[in-house]
């Protein structure tokens, strides 16, 4: 494609999705690249992520709404069915974007790769969707042509039919209509304030007090989706951090402050809870990755929050833990089908599908037995996924206990389904005797 015919916000859009959607490169790594190689103005910024996220959340919809304007859905390039699915996000979701804004870029760029015919096509679709006009966010329309009540549902909720099956028969269909319901909605914005501040207090107190503010819990808040509540400098000072509230929340229930150290975070990611312990004042803590790319960011994170080095390690959680000395707490965030977190990361449930569920259960129970192993007599073994499905959860404890006597389940819960977070987590708190 030629660039100048896209203007650069949908340009950056289409590219960032295709990423996401065509390889293991999760949308945010995907956008953040577009946004830095085409250095995009702060307006471009925001029109970009709000199409990226947008149309991820609302693929399913989309697809069905194009679906009923195309005479051969089956036959059309994938390229251009996100091109067509992008501009319908815009004119069904964006009133501020001119119809003829999103129909042109569309067009142009269907033109410059596919040629005169293929354009005329997404002009008469793109146009036929403009005139649905409201009609196109009304649940009958999309009953139109489903097989039956799951079918709808996974239209509606632009969501694959296995998860919505797998949600149905878990959880019942109230609780499984607040979850499909959650994940094509932005979920809340969270921010963790540094406790180890001499001016948390005030400040937490103050972004407490903002009105777009819809929890404060402790050190972590969190607000209405798409609010602001701190300038970029409040971040570079260290006096907070942006983390998901739900996720804050979840290690906050297994009650760290009363865990026994040194504490080992065996599956840290890029260290937001191994630096939440820290700023508690919990040490030491240990913290170890598969990916060295995700552990380089934990000593810049320390630096800006103005705490001691973590000890940082390369490590498998699921072999034997490499360590010299036993520790007296195990954290595991677990990695999961992040089934809880779809709001945040909506390329995934185009990208999942049901046959990774054995695998993600069989690696989770080799961590959750090594974490066990390698702990101390009295020791703890917390346990947290950003899932809701019982195979990852609580299946996956039952089966540590069943397997091991001198284990001891000391508390364990989920998320509520009626908080106004739209993330999801279970956490579970393990004795060793």
């Amino acid at each position: 494609m030629t660039a100048d015919r896209i203007p650069p916000a949908r340009r950056a859009a289409l590219e960032a999705v295709s990423k996401s959607l065509n390889t293991s490169t999760d949308v945010q790594a995907a956008l953040d690249t577009q946004i830095t190689a085409r250095r995009l103005a702060p307006r471009d910024i925001g029109l970009a992520t709000e199409l990226t996220y947008g149309y991820l959340r609302l693929k399913g919809r989309l697809d069905a709404l194009l679906d009923h304007f195309l005479r051969a859905p089956g036959k059309l390039p994938a390229r251009v069915r996100l091109v067509l699915g992008l501009a319908a996000y815009e004119l069904s979701y964006l009133d501020r974007v001119p119809a003829y804004a999103s129909v042109n870029w569309a067009v142009d760029a269907v033109k410059a790769d596919f040629g005169q015919g293929l354009s005329k096509m997404a002009n008469g679709v793109l146009r036929s969707v403009e005139r649905l006009g409201a009609d196109a966010l009304n649940p009958d329309f999309f009953r139109q042509g489903s097989r039956d009540e799951t079918g709808f549902l996974s239209r509606y909720y632009s969501c694959p039919r296995w998860i919505v099956e797998l949600w149905l028969g878990e959880r019942g269909r109230e609780a499984a209509l607040a979850l499909l319901q959650a994940q094509i909605v932005p979920p809340a914005v969270g921010l963790r304030v540094n406790a180890a501040k001499s001016s948390a207090q005030a400040l937490r107190d103050e972004l407490a007090a903002k009105p777009e503010c819809l929890s404060a819990n402790g050190w972590t808040l969190a607000f209405a989706p798409g609010s602001r509540p701190v300038e970029d400098s409040v971040l570079t000072q260290g006096l907070v951090s942006r983390q998901s509230a739900a996720s804050q929340l979840a290690l906050a229930a297994l009650e760290p402050t009363g865990w026994p150290t040194p504490v080992w975070d065996c599956c840290c990611g890029r260290g937001g809870k191994a630096l939440s312990l820290i700023e508690k004042g919990i040490a030491p803590v240990w913290a170890s990755d598969v990916t060295f790319a995700r552990l380089r960011q934990l000593p810049v994170e320390s630096r800006r929050l103005g705490l001691p080095a973590v000890s940082t390690f390369l490590a498998r959680a699921d072999a034997p833990a490499p360590l010299a000395a036993q520790p007296g707490t195990v954290l595991v965030d677990a990695p999961c089908s992040g089934l809880g977190v779809l709001s945040r990361r909506p390329d995934s449930k185009w990208k999942r599908s049901p046959t990774d569920l054995p695998g993600l259960t069989a690696l989770q129970s080799g961590i959750l037995e090594h974490a066990l192993a390698a702990l101390r007599p009295g020791g703890r073994l917390a346990y947290i996924t950003c899932t809701v499905n019982r195979a990852e959860n609580e299946e996956r404890i039952e089966m540590l206990l069943r397997e091991h006597s001198g284990a001891r389940l000391l508390l364990s819960g989920a998320s509520p389904l009626d908080w106004p977070l739209g993330e999801f987590f279970f956490h579970a708190l393990i004795a060793r005797s």
